[in-house]
């Protein structure tokens, strides 16, 4: 297997130029409420861009935008990553209602579709909480 990737290199790092930035990638990050999203950004992002809470209220009440640089790596020397990470508020706030959900829904519709003409969406990161996967969850994912 090794041998066939020798010489492979994915179409976002074929470049001749050091330090050239491709287009940006564009993630979501999604999941229930208070599961931890925008932390993993501040994790991504190795320092403090999003907004946390350690109660249990949602903080993301709207889907918002983290323009990241990632570094060069060891194993890709000279290249730097454009990503854009999209935070988006939880689905089962138990404080929402039912008119509060379909605007939720119908803003992550938005997202999505915005994302089209933005190069479209490269990943979806998922976040649960640890231990089991709930009904909610299940239900709503």
């Amino acid at each position: 297997m090794e041998r066939a990737l020798d010489g492979y290199r994915p179409p976002l790092l074929r470049t001749r130029h050091p330090l050239v930035h491709a287009s940006p990638s564009n993630f979501i990050i999604f999941g229930e409420i208070c599961v931890g999203k925008s932390s993993v950004i501040n994790l991504i992002a190795g320092k403090r861009l999003a907004t946390v809470h350690s109660s249990a209220m949602a903080c993301t009440l709207e889907s918002a935008e983290y323009q990241l640089r990632l570094p060069a790596s060891d194993s890709r020397p000279g290249f730097e990553y454009d990503i854009n990470i999209y935070d988006t508020p939880g689905l089962n706030d138990p404080s929402m209602n039912n008119a509060h959900y379909l605007d939720t829904v119908t803003k992550a519709h938005e997202l999505i579709i915005s994302l089209e003409n933005k190069g479209g969406i490269h990943g979806l990161l998922y976040c649960i909480r640890g231990g089991r996967i709930s009904d909610t969850v299940q239900r709503n994912y």
